[in-house]
């Protein structure tokens, strides 16, 4: 679903953040620490008036860094902790994921993964086509396909593909397991606690309920079905 934003108007990306910290020099070292380096960030003293305030139209919640993969983020989370830094949520969001912080100005910041991606379940062209939910909100899929249609808004139905595949992990035990398609295998495969182990050796694989030839261990099975 390709936007009818004129191209020359779409956003592409943010020319940059203002991060306003009650104390700048404690906010500096948050960042030095953290990142290693200051990098292009400015720092700005916040206002000491007091009083409530209420958020704008376009106002941002946070801002977010993004690394690599979940080793670097799960460096970060460990960073944070043996540095005494506030850690709010670890989160595992399926399409990537994430850990927030409160650095001693009281700014939230996000660092989240590249990977797997939103392009993961749909490809680039085809993004924001089909109602893509994480394995958790699936039963509420009609639920919220009857609210969409209600907005005017309707989404293309997808072929899903069954996925069966029986391992035989390290000991010799034998399992089985369904989902729902290849996205929910990788999806599942891709969270702190995997739905099979990596080390399991596939022993059968049915897809669409077609047989599939395939030599390895789930680890490569859901590198060849991530990429």
């Amino acid at each position: 679903m390709l936007s009818d934003v004129p191209a020359a108007f779409q956003i592409t990306g943010l020319w940059g953040s203002r991060l306003y910290s009650s104390n700048l020099e404690q906010t500096r070292i948050f960042f030095q620490e953290i990142l290693g380096s200051e990098g292009g960030i400015t720092l700005l003293p916040a206002t000491s008036k007091e009083g409530k305030r209420v958020w704008g139209r376009g106002s941002i919640d946070h801002i977010a860094f993004a690394v690599p993969n979940s080793k670097a983020l799960d460096n970060i989370w460990e960073k944070a902790l043996s540095l005494g830094y506030e850690r709010e949520l670890y989160a595992d969001r399926g399409y990537f994921r994430s850990v927030y912080l409160k650095e001693p100005g009281g700014v939230r910041v996000e660092f989240a993964t590249l990977t797997p991606g939103f392009t993961l379940d749909e490809s680039v062209q085809d993004l924001g086509s089909d109602l893509a939910l994480l394995p958790r909100y699936e039963a509420k899929r009609q639920e919220l396909l009857r609210y969409y249609q209600k907005q005017g808004v309707h989404f293309k139905k997808r072929k899903k593909k069954i996925m069966k595949i029986k391992v035989q992990h390290l000991n010799g035990r034998q399992e089985s397991k369904e989902f729902a398609n290849v996205e929910e295998f990788v999806l599942l495969q891709n969270r702190e606690i995997p739905a099979l182990e990596d080390s399991a050796k596939v022993l059968e694989l049915e897809i669409d309920g077609q047989n599939r030839e395939f030599e390895g261990n789930i680890a490569a099975l859901y590198f060849e079905l991530s990429k």
